[in-house]
């Protein structure tokens, strides 16, 4: 008996095993066969960075980017732009066959440029997985006189009451020595000199201001001759920005269109820059059911405006809200910060 249940399930088995082999045959069979992928170009280029090395400023320079079609359909080059207007494109292999190269003949005009560039093209084309193909040109252009940085920036205190300074560096380039003559400035509240540092290679140029200042910012340049017949005149660029007697951070709000979602409570700082103590009172915000809670944390100087919106405050076309401060400052006797909405809600679509 033990002998014929042991054949009934070799038996058993034998044929489970060929029905479901049986059966695996059969849907492998009435499977579909995968579809090929269907032709599509594909752009690769030879290099995608060139770099220039050294350039003297005012030179142009030509390159050419070569790329092939490695891909199996057609490859068409439906536009090129340059980053800048530094960098112009001419004519170039617009349509590619499979396995065939193109061009893009690049002229890079490095007129008014100085230092290290960088400088990126976006290739436009039709290949799938590269839409966008991005080239890149670097390099370095010197000038046969350089001033680092090219303009001078100083940041004035808010009363003018000081004097302040900021330096610039001048390097001559040349083999020969440079001689610079006395600079002058376009406005008398500029005060410019010159220091040498080596010989005939390199200078200081500083530039300091002279007290009082007129409130707001002060433009100018400073003019110095030199001896370099290719750069004559050197013509700096000088900006003296006033900074605000009192400094508001944020200056303007921006909320969610949900009141609910906005943090609880918004914080703002109102720090005073100018040399007097001053006293903020009455901090208040026009918006429906807000409330605003001043603090000095630093007497005189430092204060924070803890704002709180409700959610009964909602987006209303056109409708502004500002949060505000009185000052005992007699020049800015009131501070206000603008609130305003990120996004609007989309205006419903009617129906016809």
């Amino acid at each position: 008996m033990q002998h014929l249940q042991a054949n009934f399930g070799k038996t058993i088995l034998f044929l489970t095993v060929g029905l479901s082999i049986g059966i695996a045959s059969l849907f492998g069979q009435t499977q579909p066969a995968k579809e090929a992928a269907a032709p599509a170009p594909k752009i690769q280029f030879d290099e995608i960075k060139f770099d220039f090395g050294r350039l003297l400023a005012g030179g142009a320079l030509k390159h050419e980017f070569t790329y092939t079609n490695a891909g199996n359909a057609e490859l068409v080059i439906s536009n090129i732009v340059p980053a800048c207007g530094c960098t112009s494109i001419v004519e170039w292999t617009k349509n590619i066959p499979p396995g065939g190269k193109g061009k893009i003949p690049l002229e890079f005009n490095s007129t008014g440029m100085s230092g290290a560039i960088n400088r990126s093209v976006a290739v436009h084309s039709n290949d799938p997985t590269q839409p966008v193909a991005v080239l890149l040109v670097a390099g370095v252009v010197w000038q046969h006189v350089e001033v680092s940085p090219s303009m001078a920036l100083i940041q004035m205190p808010p009363n003018g009451s000081q004097n302040f300074s900021t330096t610039l560096k001048i390097v001559n380039q040349m083999e020969e020595p440079l001689k610079l003559e006395s600079p002058v400035s376009s406005v008398p509240q500029f005060h410019p000199r010159i220091e040498q540092v080596t010989a005939g290679k390199e200078f200081h140029l500083i530039i300091d201001t002279v007290a009082p200042l007129p409130r707001g910012d002060i433009q100018g340049f400073i003019t110095i001759a030199t001896s370099a017949k290719k750069m004559p005149v050197l013509n700096i660029g000088v900006l003296a920005i006033a900074q605000p007697e009192i400094l508001v951070s944020p200056a303007q709000m921006f909320l969610p269109v949900v009141a609910s979602d906005v943090p609880e409570p918004y914080i703002i700082t109102v720090r005073n820059q100018s040399p007097d103590p001053i006293t903020l009172t009455n901090a208040a915000c026009d918006a429906e059911g807000s409330t605003v809670v001043l603090r000095e944390t630093n007497p005189g100087r430092e204060f924070e405006l803890a704002v709180t919106f409700s959610a009964k405050m909602k987006y209303v076309l056109g409708k502004t809200f500002a949060i505000t401060a009185e000052t005992s400052l007699p020049s800015q006797p009131k501070i206000r910060i603008p609130v305003a909405f990120a996004n609007a809600p989309p205006v419903p679509q009617i129906s016809p």
